[in-house]
């Protein structure tokens, strides 16, 4: 439920950005929108790679975060919500840079969630 309200208002921002005619703004606001995705997924990589070493009640901690339906839900979140911002980025401000930019952020979010999620389910399968 999160993550969709989020990707809502930020859709009303960026639209609202672009027809204001803050495109300096917009693509600020996606560079930091990218660097952000990539911190936390840098800081979930870093918890997963601990994660057979980890204490009961943090492997928990991570194993409700990977559960099956949790997992299916982020997938779909990031793939939708890149589906909008491409939207916005490609056809509004027609940049591609931008664009294939967070295509590469899309790509290496999905990589590391089907790696962390295949992770998480071998060793809790042990």
């Amino acid at each position: 439920m999160f993550p969709t309200i989020y990707n809502i208002i930020m859709i009303i921002i960026t639209s609202l950005l672009y027809y204001a005619g803050y495109v300096n703004y917009l693509l600020s606001l996606y560079l930091f929108l990218s660097l952000g995705a990539l911190f936390v997924t840098f800081r979930i990589d870093a918890w997963i790679k601990r994660y057979p070493n980890l204490k009961p009640e943090h492997k928990e901690a991570v194993e409700l975060i990977f559960d099956e339906s949790e997992y299916k839900i982020r997938l779909v979140n990031f793939i939708g919500s890149y589906i909008c911002h491409a939207i916005i980025i490609g056809v509004l401000l027609q940049n591609y840079s931008v664009l294939m930019a967070i295509t590469g952020v899309l790509f290496y979010r999905i990589i590391n969630l089907v790696h962390a999620y295949n992770k998480v389910k071998e060793h809790k399968n042990e």
